[in-house]
């Protein structure tokens, strides 16, 4: 087998096994939950805010005491057939590491707690709500 037939062979069983991985893998959701508060450090009520997570963009409501709950989802690549590296590689890529949201032009960065809510298999609300104000100073 020539150099240039083993990396077409060797690119190919990557592609392939990432693809695959990610189909047997598993997805999910969690939840943010709390109070949203503006510079003055009062509740943000009744008001929209905007969240970016990777390349989706969406926004959710404040009710009128400035709580909130927005949903976050997740998804984990399946670990048969790769190491733990590509594993840990398709997830990152899989799951930004940051989400961003913004009221009224400020944004503010949080991190995306996923691993920590992110494991296979049926959950109840509470147990995957990670409870978290958002100060947008």
């Amino acid at each position: 087998m020539s150099k240039y037939s083993f990396l077409v062979f060797l690119l190919t069983t990557l592609f392939l096994n990432t693809s695959f991985n990610i189909k047997k893998g598993c997805g999910g959701t969690y939840y943010i939950k709390g109070i949203a508060y503006d510079s003055s450090k009062k509740p943000i009520k009744s008001s929209s805010l905007q969240i970016l997570f990777g390349d989706k963009k969406s926004s959710f409501k404040t009710n009128n005491a400035g709580e909130f709950e927005v949903e976050i989802k997740w998804l984990n690549a399946c670990k048969s057939g790769s190491s733990y590296l590509e594993h840990e590689r398709t997830n990152n890529r899989l799951n930004p590491e940051k989400i961003f949201i913004t009221f009224n032009n400020v944004t503010i960065s949080i991190p995306n707690e996923w691993k920590k809510y992110g494991k296979c298999g049926i959950k109840n609300k509470d147990e995957i709500t990670n409870k978290k104000d958002l100060h947008f100073n």
